[in-house]
């Protein structure tokens, strides 16, 4: 964990660095709404690299265009967790 002074009395400390812990293929190649065009899409997961208070953040993200949830259609976007 680093910490950084600012100012006399205030202290932001914050996690070790962010890094990509599973990155794998995610199904059959579909429509990405960002490109317009169909291409393969990748199930990321990343987090903190120490122990950290944030869980793991998993998302869908385009092989090309690196944009998450381009395969939603416009408006809509997916919701992690329990329901």
């Amino acid at each position: 964990m680093s910490c950084t002074f600012v100012g006399e009395d205030t202290v932001i400390c914050g996690g070790g660095k962010w890094e990509v812990l599973v990155d794998k293929v995610d199904g059959e190649p579909r429509w990405c709404f960002n490109c317009r065009k169909v291409r393969d899409f990748r199930f990321i997961v990343s987090g903190d690299s120490e122990p950290s208070y944030y869980e793991p953040n998993p998302s869908i993200r385009c092989a090309v265009c690196k944009t998450d949830d381009g395969d939603c259609f416009p408006g809509r976007f997916r919701v992690w967790g329990e329901q």
